[in-house]
């Protein structure tokens, strides 16, 4: 009798035991999905706040666009016979399409001055293949939508066999200072601690390529078709493998303050993005869409 009633005492322990189990098990999944919920719901309210902002926006007023964006930066932003001409200029000239009263003045400068003319007040948009990292975050507005997807591959001389990144193991890789591709560089080797590769930082391209052609350097991370014709003009041959280690939206940089601003321009943006302008650019561009 006592070791039936000792039995049937941890019987109905362990059933408690198991139906608190589960009720805690339920509210932590009923938490999970409400945070799902409440994550997607968050983003769908952002974009249809974007969506009723544009679809108010008085197109009819002008308003000018003091664009900082690259002199050097080819296929992006490059001046050729004093003509500026690049992808992120043609984004902005199409967008002239939807939105004939922007009216756009370019101001191509090298990468080290885009940000400080923002700052001043000099630019009050930018449009030079810039990603979002927190710190700009904290100090800019983005356009509501990109225009671009930025690969960070690895690019090296003609003639080296590279097919894997451990094959640079306790080599050195090269990036431009500041650059999109500097950061998700050292993004990408913090979680590859298997990785003993020394980054060097430069300030201008040429020099980047430079050493690369040189040996100096055994990879530099960047933009394939912008390093290649960059090292094309200094007689360099390199190609861009197969090993993308980031992909990352594009967007139009503002000052925090410039809201009305922003929405004037996304508002184009959307419409040529609706339209598949955006996506036939890119592919005349770069031979496929990089828009999306």
């Amino acid at each position: 009798m006592k070791k039936f009633v000792s039995f049937l005492f941890v019987f109905m322990f362990s059933f408690a035991t198991l139906n608190i189990a589960n009720a805690a098990d339920s509210k932590d999944s009923a938490r999970g999905d409400s945070k799902n919920i409440e994550s997607k719901m968050a983003f769908k309210i952002a974009q249809t706040d974007s969506k009723n902002i544009e679809s108010k926006i008085d197109k009819s007023k002008k308003i000018k666009l003091e664009v900082g964006t690259g002199n050097s930066y080819r296929p992006f932003a490059y001046v050729d016979n004093n003509e500026l001409k690049g992808y992120d200029v043609d984004v902005l000239r199409l967008l002239n399409k939807y939105d004939s009263n922007l009216d756009i003045k370019f101001n191509p400068v090298p990468w080290n001055a885009i940000f400080v003319g923002l700052d001043s007040k000099k630019f009050n948009i930018l449009a030079y293949e810039i990603t979002k990292t927190k710190e700009r975050e904290e100090k800019y507005i983005f356009s509501n939508y990109p225009y671009f997807n930025d690969i960070s591959a690895v690019i090296v001389r003609e003639n080296a066999q590279i097919t894997d990144i451990k094959e640079l193991n306790n080599k050195k890789i090269g990036v431009s200072l500041g650059s999109n591709y500097a950061l998700n560089l050292e993004k990408y080797l913090k979680t590859r601690p298997d990785l003993k590769i020394e980054i060097k930082y430069y300030k201008n391209p040429p020099t980047l390529i430079s050493d690369l052609g040189s040996n100096r350097i055994q990879a530099i991370i960047g933009e394939p078709i912008s390093s290649i014709n960059i090292a094309k003009a200094q007689n360099i041959n390199l190609k861009a493998t197969d090993i993308i280690i980031d992909k990352t939206p594009v967007f139009f940089i503002f000052n925090k303050g410039d809201e009305a601003l922003r929405d004037r321009v996304s508002a184009a943006l959307k419409a040529a993005i609706d339209s598949n302008e955006l996506s036939k650019l890119s592919i005349q561009y770069f031979g496929k869409d990089l828009s999306r």
